[in-house]
């Protein structure tokens, strides 16, 4: 039941991250300058982005996926967030204005998702089969 409801979502969403993943490997020189973060910075982000979307893909094409891996993204979603926090206190001083929104965008959007999957998960969990 809640794969029903995730996995379209899921692999929607996915997409346009690993779209966004790609571009930031492609671009992350003029990025680096644009928002004021080392371009190590942005690879290792953009690399760490597509790595968790082929994980998510790979869940979201299965047609009985596991509710543990389901977990477990959606887990890997809260220590992103909790991580991004963490960079963001680390780059607020460096970082210019785009960055700086970048980064509260992320911590914002990503936060958002764990908290509405993993409500839903629980949500499932305390239906009777």
């Amino acid at each position: 039941m809640v794969e029903e409801i995730l996995l379209p979502e899921l692999f929607a969403r996915e997409t346009d991250v690993c779209i966004t993943a790609v571009g930031g490997i492609l671009f992350f020189r003029p990025l680096a300058d644009l928002l004021g973060l080392p371009s190590r910075f942005i690879i290792t982000v953009s690399v760490i982005t597509i790595l968790y979307a082929l994980v998510a893909f790979a869940l979201a094409s299965q047609e009985s996926p596991s509710i543990r891996w389901l977990r477990l993204l959606v887990g890997a979603n809260g220590v992103w967030t909790v991580i991004s926090v963490l960079l963001l206190v680390y780059h607020h001083e460096s970082a210019k204005i785009p960055g700086i929104v970048f980064l509260v965008l992320q911590i914002l959007v990503v936060g958002a998702f764990t908290f509405l999957e993993n409500r839903q998960i629980v949500k499932t969990d305390a239906c009777p089969s």
